[in-house]
């Protein structure tokens, strides 16, 4: 089955989505701290994006972010997928690792503002809606939360944080796959030890709503207060359903000592059979309905061009957002080389 055509338009805002195939690779240990933050301030060491905001669940990620550019932003999640492959394999000890799900990248487009405050609280009240922990200052994972809350008032709002380095030779393999907190230091220590650069890991959490006009100070403390009314609302109905079931948190000394896997659970197996992936998210039915429509104009322009390109007609204007396909053979291989020279 075929992925979805992905359509990416430079300036736009996109909330990304890397689905690992399965297991919980990404725990919240400190050295796996290191490990991400090292892997994303080295891909986005050329400005490919605009990170406005990201949290690191088990097994996926949310990134929020503004396109420069189609090819870059693609460049971008798969240079992540790519260099945490070869660091898990690293840490496993593993030859061959396929860790993530075959077209696993989500690229849901965000295209009003109120839909974009409601993606990002979503995103910040995963942890506890996966009864993980009861909020998302508790998170002991990786998380954009506390550089967003540095500074809701300003729209250019930077967050850098300089991130060592971690290279594929430096990492060994885990003796056990749960570490403990001596371990985890150690294995810092030693990546920290032998790192010969840093990369600077930039966050801009309210870049995107220059999108949407807002440049005072005033008008980013209000979006910003929409986030937060959200974001205790998802929380809130997290809490109510765990009291409701009998059901507590996982706690912050449990995350810190999971072992890392990279086989699922029955329960989780299931769960990912029902999962939708989803390419157009609206919280207006209006604007989501037109969206669809427009996507699946979008699709049909591609594969108008596509056949042209089989035609050898290599004229034809792809539509804005479009990732061209490799060139497909314009000729028949076999009566080429049974027809006399």
């Amino acid at each position: 089955m075929g992925r979805p055509r992905r359509l990416i338009i430079s300036g736009g805002i996109y909330e990304v989505c890397l689905r690992t195939r399965e297991g919980i690779p990404f725990v919240c240990t400190r050295y796996m701290e290191r490990l991400l933050k090292s892997v994303i301030a080295r891909v986005q060491r050329n400005g490919k994006v605009i990170l406005c905001h990201v949290v690191w669940m088990g097994n996926h990620v949310h990134l929020i972010l503004i396109a420069k550019d189609k090819r870059e932003c693609t460049a971008f999640y798969g240079e992540i997928q790519k260099q945490l492959t070869e660091a898990m394999k690293r840490l496993t000890g593993r030859k061959h690792l396929s860790l993530w799900k075959p077209n696993s990248a989500s690229v849901i487009s965000l295209r009003d503002e109120e839909t974009v405050c409601y993606r990002i609280a979503y995103l910040y009240a995963n942890p506890a809606r996966a009864h993980l922990v009861d909020t998302i200052g508790e998170y002991p994972g990786v998380s954009s939360w506390e550089e967003y809350q540095r500074d809701t008032k300003h729209v250019d709002a930077s967050q850098v944080e300089s991130c060592f380095w971690v290279r594929a030779p430096m990492i060994e393999r885990l003796l056990r796959a749960g570490v403990s907190s001596r371990q985890d230091q150690r294995i810092c220590e030693k990546w920290e030890e032998k790192a010969k650069k840093s990369h600077d890991l930039e966050l801009r959490p309210n870049a995107w709503m220059r999108c949407f006009k807002r440049k005072t100070t005033e008008e980013v403390q209000k979006v910003n207060a929409r986030v937060s009314e959200f974001h205790r609302e998802l929380e809130q109905e997290a809490r109510e359903k765990r009291e409701k079931s009998g059901r507590k948190v996982a706690g912050v000394y449990r995350l810190q000592h999971q072992k890392v896997t990279l086989r699922d659970t029955p329960a989780q197996a299931a769960k990912k059979q029902k999962s939708r992936r989803i390419f157009v998210y609206s919280l207006d039915e209006k604007l989501r309905k037109s969206l669809i429509e427009e996507y699946e104009t979008f699709c049909e322009k591609c594969r108008w061009c596509y056949e042209r390109w089989k035609h050898g007609d290599y004229s034809v204007k792809w539509p804005p957002g479009a990732l061209y396909p490799p060139a497909p053979h314009t000729q028949n291989d076999l009566l080429t080389a049974l027809s006399p020279v």
